[in-house]
């Protein structure tokens, strides 16, 4: 491995004689890419970084590293050397035939077990053992406050840009249009068909081959079957997929990647990928790829060259749209985007999110807020063992719901009336009724969130504020993309190498199968949480027609802006680390000036019958992302 891909991955304070040796002995122990050893120091970094004190790259943190990635393989292997459990004989019908019992909805545990199931003078208890006649647990005592360092801007994208003043909190000025139907995405989960995923699946392969062949104006006898034989080159479009079922310990290399063509390209083949010839890529399991070479053999197609994928067109509006919105505000726009967790993993208190709405009220003003999930965090410890408390509740929550209701639906709505405030659920979300990706939004009245300016929006979601196309997608792919590069590709950024995946697959999620965290616990896989990819339905997570202006991806990794193809991605970080406070990110966005606007075209107005202008506003010139500390 070269200096040259540790500093790439970790930075120029990489570059030190000390640092690398360090490194590249880490790599040999543990078998780890640059890329994989940097993924295993942001874990690192986030579970262990204090509020004041970041977690330098140093000799001595790295030999901290060393003991952390032992230890989590240290705890694998103690898990998966527990005896499994016994078979038990069949008491149903479906358990004699192997059919796939209706698994325990884990969101919807109630607080207290049903009276039916107990004896009379029984104590209540819950499934872990938990009496909740005796006192619940308290708050504790060492509950974080807001620091001295709250507010402090940490990272900052476009400084030249001034940071916009805020709303006037008299009207409210920034208009919202939601580009979904909701409707779609109220299906109805866990009723997966193997037929329905496959369709969809194909058709992701096929709709790639007819844009490949309209951007490179390739004709249709040039396509065939990459398993088949062929003494001459060919042009195949396909999905990249791993030689074996991807686990944390299996280690993906240019020889570990099968290409699977669709039922109509290939009848749904896989064949091996020879990539001796290609000087320059990067792959990743899920990702749509189009091939020229051959297959002179029938058993490796050999890769003479990798054609690219055409990228979506920027948003344009008509000179009318944006004179409107700076009818409605002619200055700068201010956004406010964070994403849960919004407690630690020690306590279960919102004293953060319930002071940075005051400061929103109060100090920021922004026009728009995003809240992204999750709020209540299926995951958290104290929700797993039922040790939470709400204060001053004249009734002890039943259900999760009840404690979103008393807890974090009060402090949303003590937002101001002309702030507008946008809620968009994670998959870890107790709360949500719908565990899947793409997931439905939150029901406002439900969990009494019925204020006109709250807006709950779906996952992924994409809707414009104003002239603004913006995509949301809050499921990380930063953390699951795990991709094989080489060549130029080695000394690229990560975060930009994904996101530049992201919008050339035109899929907010494009890897597949998505990520997954579980745990083994006597012998017993239990998912905790991860991607929860519905195929059938993973059409609502495209981005359609065009590439939005400004693209949020929260992630657990290390928070981020970046200006990527013309897009502006943003990763605020999570809002609460897991034993210390996180980040948020603020934007402020310029108005569009009419002189520095891009046209790109004409069309005819329906209205007037007469031809109007086409205007691509190039939001990444006029924006200013500054990352802050919760």
């Amino acid at each position: 491995m070269s200096v040259t891909d540790l500093v790439a991955a970790f930075g120029p304070k990489a570059n030190d004689a000390e640092i690398l040796a360090k490194c590249e002995n880490l790599m040999k122990i543990y078998t780890l890419s640059a890329d994989d050893l940097f993924v295993k120091w942001e874990s690192y970094c986030v579970n262990n970084s204090s509020v004041d004190d970041e977690t330098e790259l140093s000799a001595a943190n790295l030999d901290l590293l060393q003991s952390y990635i032992q230890q989590g393989l240290e705890k694998t292997l103690h898990s998966a050397s527990k005896p499994k459990m016994m078979m038990r004989p069949a008491s149903s019908p479906s358990q004699l035939f192997d059919f796939p019992a209706t698994p325990t909805s884990v969101k919807k545990r109630r607080l207290e077990s049903p009276l039916k199931k107990e004896a009379p003078n029984t104590p209540l208890k819950t499934p872990q053992g938990l009496n909740l006649n005796s006192s619940p647990t308290k708050m504790e005592p060492t509950t974080p406050t807001p620091h001295s360092d709250s507010g402090k801007t940490i990272e900052t994208l476009n400084p030249e840009i001034p940071v916009a003043e805020g709303a006037s909190l008299e009207t409210v000025q920034v208009k919202l249009a939601p580009q979904f139907d909701a409707e779609k995405y109220r299906f109805r989960t866990m009723r997966q068909k193997l037929l329905e995923a496959a369709d969809v699946l194909d058709d992701q392969i096929d709709t790639f081959a007819q844009i490949v062949q309209e951007a490179h104006a390739i004709s249709t006898d040039e396509f065939h079957s990459p398993c088949v034989a062929s003494q001459f080159d060919i042009v195949c479009v396909g999905r990249m997929v791993p030689d074996l079922p991807l686990t944390d310990a299996v280690q993906l290399n240019s020889s570990s990647f099968f290409l699977e063509t669709s039922r109509l390209s290939g009848i749904g083949q896989r064949v091996a990928l020879d990539l001796t010839q290609v000087p320059d890529y990067t792959f990743f399991p899920g990702q749509i790829v189009a091939f020229r070479g051959k297959n002179p053999t029938g058993e490796a197609f050999v890769v003479a060259s990798v054609l690219e994928l055409p990228y979506l067109g920027a948003p344009a509006c008509r000179a009318q749209d944006f004179a409107e919105s700076l009818a409605l505000n002619d200055k700068a726009l201010k956004v406010v985007v964070c994403a849960g967790p919004y407690t630690t993993t020690k306590d279960f208190d919102f004293v953060y999110l319930r002071a940075l709405v005051e400061k929103l009220n109060n100090e920021i003003r922004p026009h728009t807020v995003i809240f992204l999930g999750p709020f209540i965090d299926i995951t958290h410890p104290k929700i797993a063992d039922g040790s939470i408390e709400v204060a001053d509740a004249k009734l002890a929550p039943s259900t999760l719901d009840d404690v979103f209701r008393l807890v974090v639906s009060p402090i949303l709505r003590s937002l101001h009336p002309k702030i507008q405030a946008i809620v968009i659920p994670s998959t870890r979300d107790a709360a949500s009724k719908h565990s899947a990706y793409p997931q439905d939004s939150l029901d406002k009245k439900l969990l009494q969130l019925a204020q006109k300016n709250i807006k709950c929006y779906p996952n992924p979601a994409h809707f414009t504020m104003n002239e603004i196309h913006v995509g949301v997608s809050n499921n990380d792919v930063f953390r699951d993309l795990k991709d094989v590069v080489h060549g130029k590709f080695v000394s690229q950024n990560r975060f930009e190498r994904v996101a530049t995946q992201v919008i050339e697959q035109r899929r907010y999620y494009p890897v597949f199968p998505g990520g997954t965290k579980t745990r083994v616990e006597e012998g017993v896989v239990e998912h905790i949480s991860g991607a929860d990819l519905d195929m059938p339905y993973m059409g609502l997570s495209e981005m359609g027609e065009v590439t939005p202006d400004i693209l949020i991806i929260p992630s657990e990794l290390r928070f981020f802006a970046k200006v990527i193809k013309s897009v502006v991605v943003i990763n605020p970080g999570c809002f609460m680390r897991p034993s210390s406070a996180g980040s948020y990110a603020v934007v402020s966005i310029n108005p569009p000036v009419e002189g520095e606007v891009e046209k790109v075209g004409t069309e005819i107005n329906e209205d007037t019958r007469q031809e109007e202008g086409l205007y691509v506003l190039n939001v990444w010139k006029r924006i200013r992302v500054d990352i802050v500390k919760t």
